[in-house]
């Protein structure tokens, strides 16, 4: 009798999911069971063709102020541009180097000709980016996909620090 209620205890415990999260504050009882990896209902935001492009994150330089290289195809193409973030909105999220981002041009005939960074993409919104090929892969000399080596050095290449 006691040996088929500790099996039927033990399967139970197999079968049901873990208890719900009870403890600590507010917040982390809110924010318990997020996957931020899994893809969302929610749309992702695409440029569209006047004035939104893509770039690449490289520096944090503080104040909200970044230099992205635009990776889209435009006329503004590998340029490295310093900008700042949209005041309010999904973009005041954190992030840092290596991000990828949705930029819009602020064109000289409306505004100022300044470029803001209007939303972060996250990881499984950059993968969905390039499986859809709406940014472009980096090929080395190759034609791989990945990040080229060298064993050849010239004295032009070294640094004197």
């Amino acid at each position: 009798m006691i040996n088929n209620l500790l099996c039927l205890i033990f399967y139970i415990l197999l079968i049901v999911k873990m208890g719900k999260n009870t403890k600590g504050g507010k917040g982390a009882k809110r924010g318990k069971n997020n996957n931020q990896n899994s893809n969302s209902s929610k749309e992702i935001p695409l440029p569209d063709d006047t004035d939104e492009y893509i770039g690449l994150v490289l520096k944090n330089n503080g104040d909200s102020r970044f230099d992205v290289k635009i990776v889209s195809d435009c006329n503004f193409k590998n340029e490295i541009k310093n900008m700042s973030m949209k005041k309010s909105g999904p973009c005041r999220r954190r992030f840092g180097a290596d991000t990828y981002v949705l930029i819009y041009h602020n064109a000289p005939p409306e505004g100022t000709n300044k470029f803001y960074i209007m939303y972060p993409y996250q990881d499984h919104e950059k993968k969905y980016l390039f499986d859809n090929n709406i940014i472009p892969r980096i090929k080395d000399d190759n034609g791989n996909d990945e990040i080229a080596f060298s064993d050849n050095i010239n004295e032009n290449d070294i640094l004197n620090i």
